[in-house]
């Protein structure tokens, strides 16, 4: 496997969602299949919860896309939502500390809009993002493999979403993971450095 995390140059719309993840699968040298999801990206305020979560704008952007997701974030960590990996078959004694308490979470987006509260037990309906992102993502699984939206976002032109994570992702043979051979408008996407600044 190989990634990079990108910023996106101009002003946010609500399109889409804050983050966008860009992941081509090569199965082997001729069999390839590229797929993007989105987070839209809330975090808490405490006493007053997730309060910016805006229910038109996630049905709106649940609206455009399969699988959207909203990405809840808090300054505290928590295990809320460790029972929802426990009841998919993952294995706590094998695997305790990756996942015993995260700050990040994600949640699918109608899930969020079907509970309709900004409290933190939202938590409880959602999975890590590294869990999300490894486990999920990385597989294969809950993109969108539309191949109009996936070159809209690769053009910059979806959504004006704030980050994009690309990967690439090797399932079978001896390719060599590269994101060179994923094509981004880099007019549009700048490279984040390992320090958080623009490369």
């Amino acid at each position: 496997m190989a990634w990079d995390a990108y910023k996106a140059d101009g002003d946010l719309e609500e399109e889409h969602g804050d983050i966008a993840i860009l992941v081509r699968l090569a199965f082997s040298k001729q069999k390839t299949l590229i797929g993007v999801a989105f987070l839209e990206a809330k975090r808490n305020y405490g006493s007053s919860g997730y309060k910016k979560l805006n229910w038109k704008q996630l049905e709106y952007q649940s609206s455009q896309v399969s699988n959207h997701q909203v990405l809840l974030y808090d300054d505290r960590p928590t295990n809320d939502c460790i029972m929802n990996l426990l009841k998919q078959g993952y294995c706590q004694l094998c695997f305790s500390k990756p996942y015993q308490s995260t700050q990040a979470i994600v949640v699918p987006t109608p899930h969020v809009l079907a509970f309709r509260r900004r409290i933190r037990k939202i938590n409880l309906l959602g999975l890590p993002l590294a869990y999300k992102l490894c486990c999920r993502y990385l597989q294969g699984l809950d993109l969108d493999f539309s191949s109009q939206l996936v070159s809209a976002v690769k053009a910059g032109v979806v959504g004006r979403i704030k980050y994009l994570l690309v990967a690439h992702v090797v399932r079978e043979g001896d390719g060599e993971p590269t994101i060179q051979n994923i094509e981004i408008n880099r007019e549009h996407y700048r490279r984040l450095s390992s320090n958080g600044r623009n490369g």
